[in-house]
């Protein structure tokens, strides 16, 4: 059972444990962008 936060992540984005030991990981990326900056015009 997963005990830290760290372990919890890792655990619900392993997608498969590779043949040498290795772990592969789903990410996801978000970008966040600002949206109320500055505009001209």
């Amino acid at each position: 059972m997963a005990h830290t936060r760290l372990d919890r992540v890792w655990q619900a984005h392993t997608v498969r444990t590779l043949p040498l030991g290795q772990t592969q990981l789903l990410i996801g990326l978000h970008l966040i962008h600002e949206v109320f900056s500055s505009q001209r015009g």
